[in-house]
């Protein structure tokens, strides 16, 4: 069957989708977001033809400012392109996150996706486990990749890079000693030998 769709949607507080919030994880911030199109689905593909943008600002996450949201996907009834942005607020000016991919619109939904951060905060997905331990900022920085089938993903791979983490506890400074590596195949991890050094301040 083929379908048209069109929808907007201003100043829309994340704290009212409870799907999104855990007892980890709560988020609040205001999203705004737009999307048009056409499109056919049928009992072997989902393949609209339009462009979708969301915007979320004011973010915070467990209670703690985090910046700007933004993203879009566009897809032209054979595939879809998504790029996703995180902007933190300053002093974090450098700090960023980008996740960029793209999904074939028809069975299996072959996927492939990778991600970039650069010198991002861990404080406020630290602190419902951490709480007051946590001394110093705690960031890191790294790549992500990973590609499969929506329809299987038990056939996923995918592999990660950590060049830089720091973390600082109860007046202990934590960081990776050479880059850490690990990749997943076969729904199996396997983690490359890692170092991790301390020392008090």
């Amino acid at each position: 069957s083929v379908y048209n769709f069109q929808a907007t949607g201003t100043n829309l507080a994340l704290r009212d989708f409870p799907r999104i919030q855990n007892a980890k994880l709560a988020l609040t911030g205001l999203a705004d977001v737009q999307a048009s199109g056409t499109g056919v689905w049928d009992a072997h593909r989902f393949a609209p033809n339009g462009r979708a943008t969301f915007a979320v600002h004011d973010l915070t996450v467990n209670g703690e400012v985090s910046g700007t949201l933004t993203g879009s996907v566009e897809a032209d009834g054979q595939r879809a392109l998504f790029l996703f942005r995180a902007t933190p607020v300053a002093p974090a000016i450098a700090a960023s996150l980008t996740l960029t991919g793209e999904v074939t619109l028809q069975e299996p939904y072959v996927f492939q996706s990778k991600a970039a951060v650069a010198a991002m905060g861990l404080d406020p997905l630290l602190l419902p486990w951490l709480g007051e331990r946590i001394t110093t900022h705690s960031r890191f920085e790294g790549d992500a990749s990973m590609r499969g089938e929506l329809q299987h993903m038990e056939k996923t791979t995918a592999s990660v890079e950590i060049r830089s983490l720091e973390i600082g506890l109860e007046n202990v400074d934590l960081h990776n000693d050479g880059v850490w590596r690990a990749t997943m195949q076969d729904q199996t991890i396997k983690l490359e030998p890692s170092k991790l050094t301390g020392k008090n301040y």
